[in-house]
């Protein structure tokens, strides 16, 4: 497993940061405290695939992870963090997830207002409509 984490952080190619991501996965809970470790490299590639990762195996743990992620520089981090808060139905995100409704990227916005919906927040409702 380690040699999987050792590809996706230092690998020159994303299509193998990308397969390292998936390999992992594999792994279940025994990948996801290096995930979480992942998730705050500087590299937002990895740091992406890292959340991805984290997302499909849906573990609770990685919930502060993922908040963490929706302030991330990277667009695609901050999707991948509120697509997985989506999937985990995870309540205490929704405030954050109200505040990516203006965030810059429409693939983000969108992300947001599909987590909300998941998780069934109708405090969310009003922000999506204003949105």
């Amino acid at each position: 497993m380690e040699q999987l984490v050792g590809i996706l952080k230092f690998a020159d190619s994303r299509r193998w940061k990308s397969r390292a991501s998936m390999d992992l996965v594999k792994y279940g809970e025994l990948a996801v405290d290096s995930l979480i470790r992942l998730t705050a490299d500087t590299d937002p590639v990895v740091r992406d695939f890292s959340i991805q990762a984290l997302g499909r195996l849906k573990s609770e743990r990685a919930v502060p992870s993922f908040m963490a992620a929706l302030d991330d520089d990277d667009s695609s981090v901050r999707h991948d963090a509120a697509s997985a808060l989506g999937e985990l139905r995870a309540a205490e995100a929704v405030g954050e997830l109200v505040l990516l409704l203006r965030d810059q990227s429409s693939s983000v916005r969108g992300s947001a207002a599909m987590a909300m919906a998941r998780i069934g927040a109708r405090e969310a409702i009003d922000p999506i409509i204003a949105a």
